[in-house]
């Protein structure tokens, strides 16, 4: 969902301004940001030939679902238990 907007963001700024292609976008995104970049990047392929790099730092690409922490599975357990949290499926 947040994917699917950021993309509508950056098709929308390039309705809006003319772009030339020596114009390049990199994204940046931490945590929870690289997993909505990185679902963004399947809803703008049509700025393919804007695209430069793509840096994520410290995103659970793989999930948490698995972590040997058991204060953190308490936590996902509770987060599960009494709220759907769609992030974490």
């Amino acid at each position: 969902m947040l994917g699917k907007r950021l993309a509508v963001e950056l098709n929308n700024l390039f309705k809006t301004v003319e772009f030339t292609l020596q114009t390049r976008i990199s994204f940046v995104g931490h945590s929870m940001g690289g997993i909505i970049i990185r679902s963004a990047l399947s809803y703008i392929k049509n700025l393919q030939p804007y695209l430069y790099s793509y840096m994520s730092f410290s995103s659970p690409h793989l999930g948490y679902m698995y972590e040997p922490s058991k204060l953190i599975q308490a936590g996902l357990w509770l987060l599960n238990a009494f709220q759907s949290v769609q992030s974490l499926e």
